[in-house]
This record gives C-alpha cells, sequence and structure tokens, in this order.
C-alpha cells in the first residue's frame, strides 16, 4: 500500500500498517512533484496528432509505458495485484472529475477561509487519478482490446486532470501570493504527516479584491472589470504567441500562457499599460482578482477560441 492509498482509502478497505517515517513522506511528494514534467512530456506520445505513429513502434510504445510507470513510485501510489478490465477502466474514469471542476475546486480552496478541506479533496482527486492512469498502463501492457482509447485517456489524464491539480502545488496557481503559497506548503506537510490540523480562520479578503473578482467573473458583463479582464486574456495570448515556437501544440501554449499569468511581471505590466492612472496597490489587486477568475474558468470561453484557432 502507498501513502496516498493509505491516507485516501475507502472505509470498507482493510487498515494496514504504514512504515515511512515523516522524512520518506516529504521526501516522496516532492520527487513526485518534480517527476511530473518528466510524465507530462511522455504522454505527448499518446495526444491525437501522435498516437498512431507511437502505435507502429510497440518497443516505443512499452518504453514510455514502462517510464510513465516507473515516475509514479509503488510507496506513494499502488494498485498492487488488482486487476481491471477496459470497461471497468472506462467506468472508472466516469467517476472521476473533469480537468474543469478541478479547477473551479482550486478556485474553492483559494476563496475559502478554512482552506485544509478543499486541499484534501484536491489530494484525494490526484490519487483517483493516478490509480486509474496505473491500471491503464497495467491492462495496456497486458494487450488490451481498446489501446488507442485507453491511451488517449492516459493522456488526457495526465496532461490535463493532473496538471489543474498541480497548479496548487508548485505554486503556479497564484505564485504572486506568498501567504497562500506558504498556506499550502504548511497543509500538504500536515496532511502527509497525518497531524492534526488546526488552521486559523483566513482574513476576509479586500473588499475591492472581492468586488473586481465578482465583476470579472461574469461573461455576460458588461461592467468596466469584466471588459478590462478580457482585454487582459488578450494581451496574453498576443504574449503567448509573439513567444511561440516551431512544433508547439495547444499543451504547450497553454504552458506559456499561465507561465506569463504567474511569473508576477507579465500580467502587471499588461495591466499598467491598459491602466496608466492605476495606483500599485490597484495594480496587485487586478492582478489578483484576474489570477483567481482564470482559476475558476471564468474565462472559457475565450480560451476554446484560443485553443481552437
Amino acid at each position: 500500500m502507498g501513502l496516498l492509498n493509505h491516507l485516501f482509502r475507502s472505509d470498507k478497505d482493510v487498515k494496514k500498517e504504514l512504515k515511512l517515517d515523516a522524512e520518506k513522506r516529504l521526501l516522496l511528494w516532492r520527487e513526485h512533484i518534480e517527476n511530473y514534467p518528466k510524465r507530462e512530456l511522455l504522454v505527448k506520445a499518446f495526444n491525437p496528432m501522435n498516437i498512431d505513429q507511437t502505435l507502429k513502434d510497440n518497443d516505443k510504445l512499452l518504453r514510455i509505458l514502462n517510464e510513465l510507470e516507473y515516475l509514479v513510485s509503488s510507496e506513494l501510489v499502488s494498485i498492487e495485484d488488482e486487476e481491471k478490465v477496459d470497461s471497468e477502466i472506462l467506468d472508472d474514469i466516469k467517476k472521476l472529475k473533469t480537468a474543469e471542476e478541478i479547477r473551479a475546486l482550486n478556485g474553492e480552496f483559494l476563496r475559502a477561509k478554512k482552506k485544509s478541506e478543499f486541499l484534501i479533496q484536491i489530494f484525494n482527486e490526484m490519487h483517483n487519478f493516478l490509480v486509474v492512469e496505473l491500471h491503464i498502463i497495467r491492462t495496456v501492457k497486458n494487450d488490451s482490446v481498446n489501446i488507442k482509447v485507453l491511451l488517449n485517456q492516459l493522456f488526457r489524464l495526465v496532461f490535463f486532470h493532473e496538471s489543474a491539480v498541480y497548479h496548487v502545488f508548485t505554486g503556479r496557481i497564484i505564485s504572486s501570493d506568498k501567504d497562500i503559497k506558504s498556506k499550502i506548503d504548511s497543509l500538504t506537510k500536515a496532511i502527509l504527516l497525518e497531524e492534526k490540523i488546526e488552521e486559523e480562520i483566513s482574513k476576509v479578503e479586500d473588499d475591492f479584491v472581492v468586488e473586481v473578482l465578482k465583476e470579472m467573473g461574469d461573461m455576460y458583463s458588461k461592467h468596466e472589470f469584466r471588459i478590462l479582464a478580457e482585454d487582459i486574456f488578450d494581451s496574453l495570448v498576443q504574449l503567448v504567441e509573439k513567444n511561440m515556437k516551431d512544433g508547439d501544440d495547444t499543451g504547450d501554449n497553454i504552458e506559456s500562457f499561465e507561465k506569463f499569468l504567474n511569473d508576477g511581471k507579465s500580467l502587471k505590466k499588461i495591466i499598467k499599460r491598459k491602466k496608466k492612472k492605476y495606483s500599485e496597490e490597484q495594480i496587485n489587486v487586478v492582478a489578483i482578482a484576474f489570477i483567481k477568475s482564470y482559476n475558476n474558468g471564468h474565462f472559457e470561453n475565450l480560451e476554446e477560441d484560443y485553443t481552437t484557432k
């Protein structure tokens, strides 16, 4: 049984003693987060553009599957000897939260005064994703009849679903807010070590942030903050397009967009350019509200237009 299996097992599962000390638990977690970019790169072989070519080379396919399996430590997540057929795995996938639902959960986490319950939910979803992914890998290696379907699902789970989860833990979700990052690190450690969480109620956010976020989030609003938000989004898209390289796909563009969003400089420069009379404090408030609005999925209509160009 892996650490996450132990932490998020169902009530009906038999409880087993987990012999992992605090240092080992935290090391497993750090390594897992560090390994994600490698897994994200590997699964690109299964995206719609590459999968047919990948399936022509069985040795390459097995090598990628073995690497993906290796990069998820069995001490963190294990499916042990459990076997599942294709139909069971596909049913399990339907029960998982979508990437959009994960991003909404991230938004709830950011807004919550008591954040621990939402972070635990995010952890639990990550555990669920990883279990399904390991079953897909095992089934495909055993000559599944639905190889292409399962590998496409594996790509989506790792590249989109997990990416949404790890935004919380890597700081990409709101890297400019050091207080939230520190809170996430502290709660993550407590969850992994099974410590009692005595969380203080965070102070209510500045009224201005709340008001800006409310107006930005309404895609049908003609309020100046929604118009500003759409202008900011378009400017970030232009920045991404200006820095595009040959061979970049939609996933690369989204990653680049979020890099500029969270680097602490690009977003504020755009706001300052559009609102020259804004004070530094007002710029910071709009930046925080825009990032939260993006993480809450308030610009999905704009994202669809961008990713389908």
